[in-house]
């Protein structure tokens, strides 16, 4: 998108520059204003700013769309890690049994 608004409006670089600075505040003050929570939460607050960067980049950039998938991820993932994955058995493993022992 900021490709073409680069290409297509006058001094379109420049209006690109403006809307990731604009967004680049938006995402600052909402970190401000309201604070995430847990890590999940600002990943997911940080995912978003950088997606809204990459969108409006007069560059087209695809490969750092990695970038906020790995923020919006990873941090799930470790919170599962650390939270432990209850319910979860080995295969070949009977519950009832171990109980019965």
């Amino acid at each position: 998108m900021g490709h073409l608004i680069a290409a297509l409006v006058p001094h379109g670089e420049a209006v690109t520059v403006a809307l990731i600075a604009l967004s680049a505040a938006g995402v600052g003050l909402s970190l401000l204003i309201r604070p995430p929570r847990s890590a999940v939460a600002g990943a997911d607050r940080l995912a978003l700013g950088l997606i809204l960067a990459i969108v409006l980049s007069p560059a087209t950039r695809i490969g750092y769309a990695i970038y906020p998938i790995v923020l919006l991820a990873w941090p799930r993932f470790a919170a599962d890690l650390s939270t432990g994955l209850p319910n979860r058995q080995p295969r070949g493993t009977d519950r009832a049994a171990d109980q019965r022992a």
